[in-house]
């Protein structure tokens, strides 16, 4: 098959995918559509060419956020090449997210900077910002796919990354503590009886030993074991939002996981009056509640 017949048949593809994707209110054949895709894909691939992409999908991605009756007009004047940066960073390309980020995070830091003056906080609070603009949620697809190319990248990440931030950080009591979180997670599934028993005689001692060993994580610690327990990522999910590889997610999820073991044991043993068995029954039913979450993280990632 000659070059020029499979170049034809990938302009064909992508014309295809972007149709698919049109609103109903925007019609396939107005007058030059299809030739203003071509100089789109065009023009973002030169501002962005270290960008590895697939154009069939990158053309579906632009034809669903068409809205105009003139969509040739419209497509003419979208911001094509900010639009493949937020396509392929929610998409979860690495390069992608890194240049966005570099780019754009420094207009999220001052206005951080403003509203919360502990860094750990800060912190805490861009670790969700990566997770909403590059990850998402189950009900929810990263926010940087939201992003249509109308105006730049820049503004729309001071507008929309802004007031999440702002959201994030000024939420306070209205959002349920990670320590909560991470321990209902960490209470699922069935108990041993005895176990049982003796939670229910010491569920609120035990829930004081649970929030001094949540205490004693760092926020990347206990951001960690949210991730594995309370948003169920896979550990390729958990390397992205930091920018490191799988084994290193992994192997800091593990020294988390340690951490939140060793302090939860000196706690109950200090705290409860209990027989040495049943604080032991305690311990193996909090390690392997972990250790089967962790495990989950670490396989649902692939290798």
């Amino acid at each position: 098959m000659s070059s020029a017949l499979r170049s034809m048949h990938s302009d064909v593809d992508r014309w295809e995918a972007f149709c698919a994707r049109l609103p109903a209110s925007v019609p396939a054949s107005a007058e030059g559509l299809r030739g203003r895709l071509a100089d789109a894909l065009g023009r973002a691939a030169a501002v962005h060419p270290e960008l590895p992409h697939d154009a069939v999908a990158f053309a579906a991605h632009i034809g669903g956020h068409l809205q105009a009756a003139d969509a040739a007009a419209e497509l003419a004047t979208m911001r094509v090449d900010d639009l493949l940066l937020a396509w392929a960073a929610g998409s979860g390309d690495r390069r992608a997210i890194a240049a966005f980020e570099a780019a754009y995070f420094c207009d999220v830091v001052p206005i951080l900077a403003r509203v919360l003056h502990d860094t750990s906080e800060r912190d805490e609070v861009m670790q969700r910002l990566r997770e909403r603009l590059f990850v998402g949620a189950e009900d929810r697809q990263p926010a940087a796919l939201d992003y249509a190319g109308r105006g730049s990248l820049r503004n729309w990440v001071r507008v929309s990354v802004g007031r999440l931030a702002l959201n994030l950080a000024t939420r306070g009591p209205r959002e349920t503590p990670v320590d909560d979180e991470l321990l209902v997670a960490l209470s699922g599934g069935e108990d041993d009886p005895e176990v049982a028993c003796v939670r229910a005689r010491c569920c609120h001692e035990f829930r004081r030993s649970f929030d001094a060993a949540a205490r004693a994580l760092t926020p990347r610690e206990r951001n960690l074991l949210r991730h594995a327990f309370v948003d169920g990522l896979a550990i390729d999910q958990v390397g992205l939002l930091y920018g490191v590889h799988r084994a290193t997610a992994a192997r800091w999820l593990a020294s988390a996981r340690g951490k939140l073991l060793d302090a939860l044991a000196a706690d109950l043993r200090a705290r409860l009056d209990l027989e040495k068995d049943e604080v032991q029954s305690l311990l193996r039913w909090a390690k392997s509640h972990v250790e089967v979450t962790i495990e989950r993280c670490l396989r649902t990632g692939g290798t």
